[in-house]
């Protein structure tokens, strides 16, 4: 079955439920999940990426417990942790059909999870796409959110960003749009910019529950494809992604620099960015199918 409308579902877990969208076709053999990132902020601001769809590649994504369309009970950090995250990503998967093969795409904090699910299950996982991603460990984790700060900072002082920010988170976040981009003075379509939205509680809970974050064992266990692709001018550094680089020992790593783009590239780059993906999903051959 094929479809251009995108279809939803709601998947039950402990405590809550998952919003999950899908597009492509239903009975496609590749099956690639986006994990959005934040934590705290809605898949909505992915959905450029749906451009990967086709009769061949079903793209399906989700909220994560607490964010967006998924609401989630629990105030316990313990329940937003990466064991949960797991569980929520397995549930995703079971629900969104019998692909031969899965391709885990993490954007920025959901390349965090995206690694950890290919380090538990590396014969489910056909390749993991790591976009703008985190790094695997806390330790080079931090030095990243020093140079965003910097970043804004400068963009503050040339006023491309107003010095006094708005209390609310989504209203911040929106305001300070222009330090995720290589151009600042790039305007996403309004579309895109209201799909930046911030679900704070669930955010900080599940932040919480990373301050010893080391996925080192994690990310030495899979063997399989990865594409590590950053934007030159990405606030947090291309340093983030040779990190992540180093991590992998044994798999397959593509590296990708994309020129003149910042942290947002299906945005503002697009025409570099996409293809990219692509050539690399369509060059998983068979013989490396995680299942």
């Amino acid at each position: 079955m094929s479809t251009d409308e995108p279809r939803t579902q709601r998947v039950p877990i402990p405590g809550g439920e998952l919003f999950v969208r899908s597009v492509g076709a239903t009975d496609a053999p590749d099956l690639v999940v986006l994990i959005h990132g934040g934590p705290g902020i809605s898949h909505r601001y992915m959905r450029g990426l749906e451009r990967l769809a086709g009769p061949r590649r079903q793209v399906v994504s989700y909220d994560q417990r607490g964010v967006g369309e998924s609401p989630h009970a629990s105030t316990d950090p313990d329940d937003y942790g990466l064991d949960a995250q797991a569980a929520d990503l397995e549930a995703v998967i079971a629900a969104s059909g019998d692909a031969a093969r899965v391709h885990l795409l993490g954007h920025s904090w959901g390349g965090v999870p995206a690694m950890d699910y290919a380090g538990r299950h590396p014969e489910r996982v056909a390749s993991l796409l790591l976009v703008d991603s985190c790094p695997p460990t806390i330790r080079d984790l931090e030095p990243g959110y020093g140079r965003f700060s910097a970043r804004v900072g400068e963009l503050m002082g040339e006023g491309r960003i107003p010095a006094a920010l708005p209390e609310d988170p989504t209203d911040q976040l929106r305001a300070i749009a222009a330090v995720y981009f290589a151009d600042p003075d790039f305007t996403p379509s309004p579309e895109e910019l209201a799909a930046l939205e911030v679900f704070a509680t669930a955010g900080e809970l599940t932040s919480m529950s990373l301050s010893t974050l080391d996925l080192t064992d994690a990310v030495a266990r899979f063997e399989g494809p990865v594409l590590i692709v950053i934007g030159r001018q990405d606030p947090f550094g291309v340093d983030w992604a040779t990190a992540t680089q180093r991590a992998f020992t044994r798999a397959q790593v593509r590296f990708e620099i994309v020129e003149e783009c910042g942290h947002l590239g299906w945005m503002e780059c697009p025409e570099r960015l996409l293809p990219v993906l692509e050539s690399f999903l369509d060059g998983v051959r068979p013989a490396e199918r995680g299942r």
